[in-house]
């Protein structure tokens, strides 16, 4: 029971930390450029953008994806699930967004930067069977990942349980981030990590 309330209480501490830059209106100042995917035919245009090129095995990545409608009207886009990339993530709430992310090593390896092996309870916010997203006219539907390391499978002993999922932080070496969309756009970044 104590290791739900603790994982609980987790969930609603990740929930209000990610609202509050939005909240108080902050806006990212990033390091590194924007890296665009394609557009075509749909008007999507699909964007990534991070806030450090380099990072020490202790700090936080954080990774911005943008899906931009370019269209001047509105667009409702099929939900077709056609990534460009295998192993896409879309994180533990998957029907918020259209977009998703994988992250590489420099050997090619895929790491999990998102704890898939904890249970999570996600609000109904959007019908989970949805067959669409809707896009307004010139509308930026955006999502950020924070990560600083990864995960694998195991437990983990905290005071009074456990929860499931081992944390390691990243090595040195160099991480290739991938992000995609639904219908298959893809944009890629770099980041390096460095010894202390």
């Amino acid at each position: 029971m104590r290791q739900y309330r603790l994982l609980l209480i987790g969930v609603v501490l990740a929930l209000v930390l990610g609202l509050i830059p939005v909240y108080f209106g902050r806006t990212q100042k990033w390091t590194s450029p924007f890296t665009t995917g394609g557009g075509e035919p749909n008007g999507i245009n699909l964007n990534i953008g991070e806030n450090a090129s380099s990072i020490t095995p202790d700090q936080t990545i954080s990774v911005t994806i943008i899906a931009k409608n370019m269209l001047t009207h509105s667009s409702d886009l099929p939900n077709i699930a056609r990534w460009g990339a295998d192993d896409m993530s879309t994180g533990v709430c998957e029907m918020l967004y259209p977009t998703g992310i994988v992250v590489y090593n420099d050997q090619g390896t895929v790491v999990n930067i998102i704890n898939n092996f904890a249970g999570y309870f996600c609000p109904i916010i959007v019908d989970p069977f949805r067959t669409s997203f809707h896009f307004g006219p010139l509308e930026n539907i955006t999502k950020s990942v924070s990560f600083r390391g990864y995960w694998t499978a195991g437990r983990t002993i905290v005071p009074g349980g456990y929860y499931e999922g081992v944390f390691h932080p990243f090595s040195p070496g160099t991480y290739t981030v991938v992000v995609g969309d639904i219908w298959g756009h893809l944009a890629v970044t770099h980041f390096t990590v460095i010894p202390r």
